[in-house]
């Protein structure tokens, strides 16, 4: 299985850290550009269009997380290749405190994507790039369970949500990763299949280099509590 490992990348301190946690095979290749409001969306598309035909797997990865345990993310991917899984990742609502948006979707912040979804979004690209959460259709869709005491919308809160949506209404097949809240109560660490631990992700990165950041200190402390290396 060939596998490429793609960062929209912005900050080269950050990237490196990340970097060094990843022990896994696979391409490597950070991608930097992408900064508008429609800039995930158009990161995901570019990797789709430029790499389907070479890959058999996508990770996506963002610069602001560690890679916890590798043994366990190996597990999740071969789980994910053997039950012919499409896309893979966090729900965007319902299961972190400060993302409340649709579940239906998942967050960039990390995701497989496999062969077939990046091919099916390059014939689809028109569609997907446009597409809006069809309320009213929203129960016919493989929806993840949502967290007591966490807040959903069924929206399109994001430019990059006609992605994830297109791919549910082409029947297209979903793995929805637990997670919990670190004790910052911002940052999130994701499970794999087996519930084990095997990625935190701070947030924020792009307001780590701000004179006024107040999330440096946090993001350097999320560093001291899970770098391994």
């Amino acid at each position: 299985m060939k596998t490429l490992i793609v960062t929209r990348r912005s900050n080269r301190y950050l990237y490196d850290k990340m970097l060094r946690s990843l022990t896994i095979d696979g391409d490597r290749q950070p991608i930097v550009g992408f900064n508008k409001a429609s800039g995930a969306r158009d990161y995901l598309f570019h990797c789709f269009r430029s790499h389907c035909d070479e890959y058999d797997l996508i990770i996506n990865i963002d610069e602001d997380c560690l890679v916890i345990d590798n043994d366990a993310l190996k597990d999740l991917i071969t789980y994910f290749m053997d039950c012919k899984y499409d896309f893979c990742g966090m729900p965007d609502g319902g299961r972190c405190i400060h993302r409340c948006h649709n579940p239906l979707v998942m967050n960039p912040f990390f995701n497989l994507f496999s062969k077939n979804f990046a091919e099916t979004m390059v014939m689809n690209q028109r569609e997907a790039r446009d597409q809006l959460m069809p309320f009213s259709d929203r129960k016919s869709f493989n929806s993840p369970s949502i967290y007591p005491g966490m807040s959903v919308k069924y929206d399109n809160f994001e430019p990059y949500y006609g992605i994830f949506i297109t791919g549910h209404m082409l029947g297209m097949f979903p793995m929805y990763l637990d997670s919990r809240e670190w004790v910052d109560n911002i940052s999130t660490i994701l499970r794999n299949q087996n519930h084990q631990e095997f990625l935190a992700h701070s947030w924020f990165a792009r307001e780590y280099d701000r004179p006024d950041s107040i999330h440096k200190v946090r993001i350097d402390a999320f560093h001291k509590e899970f770098e391994r290396n």
